[in-house]
């Protein structure tokens, strides 16, 4: 048993396996308990207890709070951890990319569009693939939410597919391309993601959530994207979509789909800011958080 050996070093790497883990299946409060546990042998250890170590533990605390929608705690966390991950790394950067999307969620979009220019001032030194696609996905909603439909497709073309092979990434990039391109209004290529779309569907074993948008999207096609007319059970698929298979902060649809086919319906009560700001939304339940 890993817990009951005395080396800090095991036991330390035990607490971030159950930290991803317990994060990764929503089981919020034995995540927050293993953070505890982190933060104590980050401490107490003489070889973790550097100025480095102190600050994945307050990464991570803030990757919890995102999950949980506490906005305001997660950003404290970050700004935490960004006392004591050195300047220009690859633990600093990551945290920044975070505290960016932390922003954007807040509706705090100037302040989040200041924060990704200052990573390309400091050259990104982001050596993860995946970390610099999610840099490259933040630029993009922020492109979205300002109108910069053509700046928002050149970051999506930024992103590498291949990095995010779990928790449906790629069939929600699959989706915000086919936003994008609805609202650019290039419907050649946008029949052409709406069949890569299908592929990918029957490919692999896509969420409900997707299926459901992807129902929505074939409605669209058969009335050429024009949103003039509901689509074929539409009220039934949108009902769907905020109830049963409810959104979640800390995944692959930073845009929300359904307050945007509302807005581009003419829904009345909808704004903009219903797409990505947090405080909009109706939070899911625990029981929903655990599902």
């Amino acid at each position: 048993n890993v817990s009951k050996l005395g080396s800090s070093t095991a036991r330390y790497y035990l607490a971030l396996m159950k930290i991803n883990y317990f994060n990764f299946t929503r089981q919020h409060d034995e995540c927050r308990e293993q953070i505890d546990i982190l933060l104590d042998i980050v401490s107490n250890s003489k070889r973790h207890n550097t100025t480095q170590g102190l600050g994945i533990p307050y990464t991570h605390l803030a990757l919890l709070e995102i999950s949980r929608f506490k906005l305001d705690e997660a950003l404290k966390a970050v700004d935490m951890a960004a006392k004591y991950n050195k300047k220009n790394s690859l633990n600093y950067s990551i945290g920044q990319i975070n505290r960016a999307y932390i922003l954007f969620h807040m509706g705090r979009i100037a302040e989040a569009e200041i924060q990704i220019k200052e990573l390309e001032e400091d050259s990104l030194p982001v050596a993860a693939n995946s970390n610099l696609s999610i840099y490259s996905y933040i630029k993009a909603c922020i492109a979205f939410i300002n109108k910069e439909y053509t700046n928002c497709w050149k970051s999506l073309l930024e992103i590498n597919s291949l990095n995010f092979d779990k928790a449906g990434w790629i069939s929600g990039i699959k989706v915000f391309e086919i936003m994008t391109l609805i609202e650019m209004g290039d419907i050649d290529l946008l029949v052409l993601r709406l069949d890569s779309l299908r592929k990918h569907i029957q490919k692999h074993n896509t969420d409900d959530r997707i299926n459901l948008i992807y129902k929505l999207l074939v409605g669209l096609e058969k009335d050429s994207f024009s949103f003039a007319n509901p689509v074929k059970k539409e009220e039934e698929l949108l009902a769907e979509l905020s109830k049963n298979h409810h959104w979640t902060i800390a995944g692959h649809e930073s845009i929300r789909f359904d307050p945007w086919y509302k807005l581009k319906r003419g829904f009345p009560g909808i704004t903009n800011e219903h797409m990505y700001l947090v405080s909009l939304m109706d939070k899911p339940n625990q029981e929903t958080l655990n599902a």
